[in-house]
């Protein structure tokens, strides 16, 4: 937490931060959080491809659900899922529970890709834990794209699509893409080309 900390005071960022008793999940974070504090509180699923060629860490709102299967076709990599503990350590040095878009910081190789949800292109605030379980790091979006550019990242949005949650009867398991979502599937073919 002290170099995100150290980063944000060096670059003169405003934020805030509450510490709190540690907890690795938003539910339970959400405990220790008030009501009245602006801001999007993020969900953050460190990703991977089936073969390992590719990374992603995805910050949305934590009330949505989003369908990585959707996702992996939108952004063309086949086999979208959970990474390991393993690779979170080596690759952005952060426990699980404690990865948020600060754990960027670490990725000085820039293997990572950031996904950000479409929802915080327009946010006023958004909020995440700052690589530790104990405090939750509180940012304007302006202060974020500060935050980015001081460490050289360049966030790409991704309009995520939603999980379905209950299926209703007589509909087809899977549902065709929507025009939307086979727009952001050429946008990120040119993107990762």
């Amino acid at each position: 937490m002290n170099s995100v900390l150290q980063l944000l005071d060096k670059f003169s960022i405003d934020y805030q931060l509450i510490e709190h008793p540690s907890s690795i999940s938003c539910e339970e974070s959400e405990a220790y959080i008030s009501d009245d504090i602006p801001g999007i509180q993020l969900r953050h699923l460190f990703l991977r491809d089936r073969k390992k060629y590719s990374f992603f860490l995805f910050a949305y709102n934590a009330q949505r659900k989003v369908c990585l299967k959707k996702m992996g076709q939108i952004l063309g990599v086949k086999g979208l899922t959970m990474a390991s503990i393993e690779d979170l350590k080596q690759m952005l040095n952060v426990d699980s529970g404690a990865v948020s878009l600060c754990a960027m910081i670490n990725d000085t190789e820039h293997k990572v890709i950031p996904l950000l949800d479409e929802e915080l292109r327009t946010a006023t605030h958004y909020c995440g834990v700052p690589n530790v379980t104990t405090a939750t790091l509180i940012l304007s979006n302006q202060a974020w794209q500060q935050f980015f550019k001081a460490i050289d990242c360049s966030p790409v949005y991704i309009d995520a699509p939603a999980r379905e949650t209950e299926r209703v009867a007589g509909t087809p398991r899977r549902r065709a893409l929507t025009e939307n979502e086979k727009q952001q599937i050429e946008q990120f073919d040119r993107i990762l080309d």
